[in-house]
């Protein structure tokens, strides 16, 4: 099984030094300006709890942006998922014309390539996991009434997964399995170092040629952000992957918006 968090999320203007002007946006609330229209896409996209966006100045005509600062929170993009939080900073990031942008349609932001600086954090919340695999349990259909009892883990360094899954001629075999996490090439997660058990005997050998077939399971690049991952810790709460630098907010015109 597998579950993907899709998030666009983009780029940045001018470094501004003079007193830092903010803006709290609830509901469905209109988009006049360059910087509103950017704002509400990522509210239409992200569907998130909270959302806060700093510009270090207007869009450029040409759609480049200096500097900005992105961080949401409560992450659900239209489904019954959830990512606890992404932040993201950028400078000299371009998009297409703000002439072009639509607040109601992401697409109409993207250039054909991106081209900015960026650093960037991920977290996901083990609580918002076993909730993921409950979810698929109940709305997952023909695939999800072959598994029960489904469970994940999250320790120091790894991830353990446990559950019940029935066989099409009915026999049910109970299994675990153990993983840890390994960054690859900047952009990539590895499973790495896992362990099978099914039926409380070792099968790690018997399916090392289907483990490889999932890795890496997460591939940052297939985004098209030129971002260069380096810190990934797992705890017993949380999995929190990021570039060498955590985005940090700086003063610039500011919008806050929640549900």
């Amino acid at each position: 099984m597998r579950c993907g968090f899709f998030f666009a999320v983009t780029a940045f203007i001018l470094l501004f030094c003079s007193i830092a002007s903010a803006a709290d946006l609830t509901g469905d609330f209109p988009a006049n300006t360059a910087e509103e229209k950017f704002v509400k896409a990522l509210v239409n996209t992200l569907k998130p709890e909270t959302l806060e966006v700093v510009f270090g100045g207007t869009p450029a005509p040409d759609g480049t942006l200096s500097r900005i600062y992105v961080r949401a929170h409560g992450i659900s993009a239209g489904t019954d998922w959830r990512l606890d939080d992404v932040a993201l900073t950028g400078s000299l990031v371009k998009l297409t014309p703000p002439d072009q942008w639509d607040a109601n349609d992401i697409k109409t932001f993207r250039p054909e390539k991106w081209e900015g600086l960026f650093n960037v954090e991920v977290v996901l919340k083990e609580a918002d996991a076993k909730n993921a695999l409950r979810i698929f349990m109940a709305k997952g259909g023909k695939n999800a009434r072959k598994w029960r009892d489904l469970n994940v883990d999250f320790r120091a360094g790894s991830l353990f997964l446990s559950g019940v899954y029935s066989v099409n001629s009915g026999i049910r075999a109970t299994f675990e399995i153990t993983t840890g996490l390994e960054l690859r090439s900047g952009t990539q997660i590895w499973l790495v170092d896992t362990n099978v058990r099914v039926n409380r005997d070792d099968q790690t050998d018997a399916i090392r040629s289907e483990i490889k077939k999932v890795n890496p399971p997460l591939d940052f690049s297939k985004s098209g952000i030129p971002v260069t991952l380096r810190s990934l810790s797992v705890t017993n709460d949380e999995i929190r992957v990021g570039t060498a630098t955590p985005p940090q907010p700086f003063p610039g015109t500011t919008y806050r918006c929640k549900k």
